[in-house]
């Protein structure tokens, strides 16, 4: 699970294990949904890369300031006289979650067009109170 922000720290332990991930150790993360993550001013906005699946395959919720995605990618029947030669595509079942406590989730909203799935999360505003003066004893 991730946070929405990154800090230093994350980010160098982020680049090794992208750096030492795919191709170098096998195929441990071609199940991970793979995300981009942006900070606009007034929002939050992840985008999901989650190919060939259908949008009834999809699910979103959130638990305890937890934003969860997961997706399920059904199997293409196959016969026992398919002869593959190669078999790379993956299917069944994968998720992302991210802490997401500084946002309205009343406002969010998800779009799945074209293989990818965009959340908006509205960034929560600390609302101050009306303006109180104090007076010295």
């Amino acid at each position: 699970m991730r946070n929405l922000k990154s800090n230093k720290k994350n980010d160098v332990y982020s680049f090794f294990n992208d750096f030492f991930s795919d191709n170098v150790f096998g195929n441990f993360n071609n199940n991970l949904m793979r995300v981009d993550i942006r900070e606009l001013l007034k929002e939050y906005v992840i985008e999901a890369e989650v190919p060939g699946v259908k949008k009834d395959n999809i699910s979103i919720n959130i638990e305890n300031d937890v934003l969860t995605i997961n997706v399920k990618k059904n199997d293409d029947q196959v016969e026992e006289s398919d002869s593959y030669i190669r078999r790379e595509r993956r299917f069944g079942s994968m998720s992302r979650s991210f802490t997401i406590p500084d946002v309205v989730q009343d406002g969010i909203k998800a779009k799945f067009d074209h293989g990818v799935l965009t959340l908006r999360l509205p960034k929560a505003t600390s609302e101050e109170g009306p303006k109180k003066n104090i007076e010295i004893e």
